[in-house]
């Protein structure tokens, strides 16, 4: 970027301006509305009990007790036996599929307000929503060093903001929201860096790669994005910039080391790999690829809550966005400066299409899932920024209506989105689509007990069902106890099933969650 932001003589149109400022305040908005809402998803609740340390006592308390929604919620919240100190070193020593940032500043978080709410989903979802926040304020930095344009910028962030993607993920108990606001800042902190020279700058980039590393693993594509783009930036013989790069990527990564040594060496290593094993053909993979992009601008059917027509219309805009983004694609390509096009296609290869053709040769499926490609997600998204922005400040008047239209699309399409995903109680982030319906049927019934083979679903469902609900984890012993109107068994392994069904009559109550209702003989 030279030295201060590019003069624009073609300004964003006040009504356009004004728009995009009010997207920019409902995205910001919805990120903090209804936290308590949406379903409480097991992965959640299995990341909750793991920064609590509460997931191995909650197991030895729950086999073959009955317990209320009350006292099942205190599991996923601070141990009150705990101290502050004791609760940061309980995570320190506990590897888990995630580095340690995170839970940290969720513990750090929960004392902070645990007097001012007990509800735990607020507490730990704000936290993530806040994270988003901050990254949309970061992403207006890295458009201005990057693009060297504030109307581009401007453009960058509210892409973000109504993105119903990063909508979700501002609201999911997991590293998402951090690793995005952390890959953000830590690409700005190296242009900031190649672009001043100075040593305070590079200090500044290694603490943002340090934290970036702590705060999520997928944080190590960004950084081999960064090395790729400095190498090719420099074209190998400018040390000016390579030296020192190098040298503050060298020391940050070694200080990332010992933990990486700890969870290489731990049973969490075969865990996570699990977690992606799955096997997907070629036309599944391009699918599921299609349908990520398309989810950060557009996405606005789900089969359990929208109506039928919202298909036919998320069909028809569908095309008109991936059309708009490849559009986007060709334009950087071909007309982006070489600065520019370099950083985002660094970024989106590495973090990204590296991954994707790793899929289509070995068929594995780790790039099904949008979520562990958010270094691609965020360069797709800063191209299509980019073009739009170009459009919107070219010295054409036909480009600069173009550029109107497209951004108008871009803002439609997202808060009707974003409005949309609000009302639901549940959308592909969060899983467990049924168990909102489930809940009522459940709730519905005098003095109900749920039997689970799986205590993350009792602890998804406490937050949904009324205060009356009582769960038992069953594993070896099946007796049902006396004293309730209507018993019923959620999502239990099939030789439990099995077992069950030869003591007892099973009545199929809601099959598409595995819901069912035991009559005894």
């Amino acid at each position: 970027m030279a030295n201060q932001t590019l003069k624009e003589h073609y300004k964003i149109p006040n009504w356009l301006l004004t728009l995009a400022i009010f997207s920019l305040i409902i995205g910001i908005f919805l990120r903090f509305y209804h936290l308590d809402q949406k379903v409480y998803s097991f992965d959640e609740t299995y990341s909750s009990t793991y920064i609590y340390g509460q997931h191995s006592q909650a197991y030895s308390n729950f086999d073959g007790s009955i317990l209320s929604t009350e006292e099942i919620k205190k599991y996923l919240s601070i141990d009150p036996n705990k101290s502050l100190t004791q609760s940061i070193t309980q995570v320190i020593n506990k590897i888990y599929v995630f580095p340690p940032l995170y839970p940290i500043l969720t513990i750090l978080w929960s004392y902070l307000f645990n007097n001012w709410t007990d509800n735990t989903l607020i507490i730990q979802r704000s936290l993530t929503a806040l994270f988003s926040v901050i990254a949309l304020a970061a992403t207006y930095w890295l458009g201005v060093e990057l693009f060297a344009s504030r109307t581009t910028a401007l453009v960058t962030v509210v892409i973000l903001a109504i993105s119903p993607f990063h909508l979700q993920y501002a609201q999911v108990i997991r590293p998402y929201s951090i690793l995005i606001a952390t890959t953000v800042i830590a690409c700005a902190c190296l242009l900031k860096s190649m672009r001043v020279q100075n040593i305070f700058w590079w200090v500044i980039y290694g603490l943002s790669v340090v934290i970036g590393l702590y705060s999520n693993v997928l944080f190590g594509f960004v950084l081999v994005a960064h090395v790729v783009y400095v190498l090719i930036e420099s074209k190998l013989n400018n040390l000016k910039n390579i030296i020192p790069f190098l040298l503050t990527l060298g020391i940050s990564t070694l200080m990332f080391l010992p933990w990486l040594w700890a969870f290489v060496n731990s049973s969490m290593l075969g865990y996570s790999v699990g977690q992606v094993a799955g096997r997907s053909s070629a036309l599944a993979l391009i699918n599921a690829w299609i349908k990520g992009i398309q989810s950060l601008f557009w996405d606005l059917y789900n089969p359990y809550y929208s109506p039928n027509f919202f298909k036919a219309v998320q069909w028809f805009f569908a095309p008109i966005i991936l059309g708009i983004a490849a559009i986007s694609l060709y334009t950087l390509c071909q007309y982006a400066p070489r600065r520019i096009r370099n950083f985002l296609l660094a970024l989106a290869i590495t973090a990204g299409v590296s991954l994707m053709v790793k899929d289509l040769i070995s068929g594995s499926s780790i790039t099904t899932r949008i979520r562990y490609l958010i270094p691609f997600a965020l360069a797709i998204e800063l191209i299509v920024a980019y073009s739009i922005g170009s459009w919107l400040t070219a010295s054409q008047a036909s480009h600069r209506r173009w550029g109107q239209f497209v951004l108008s699309v871009f803002i439609l399409c997202g808060i009707n989105s974003c409005l949309v995903i609000s009302q639901a109680p549940s959308w592909n982030a969060f899983g467990s689509p049924n168990f909102p319906k489930v809940s009522k049927i459940i709730s519905s019934a005098n003095n109900p007990l749920v039997l689970c083979t799986n205590l993350d679903r009792a602890f998804s469902m406490s937050y949904l069902v009324d205060s009356d609900t009582k769960f038992k984890l069953i594993q070896d012993d099946l007796t049902i106890p006396n004293g309730f109107d209507t018993v019923f068994v959620l999502e239990a392994l099939p030789k439990i099933l099995k077992k069950l069904e030869a003591k007892y009559t099973l009545v199929k109550t809601f099959p598409q969650a595995k819901l069912f209702e035991i009559k005894k003989f």
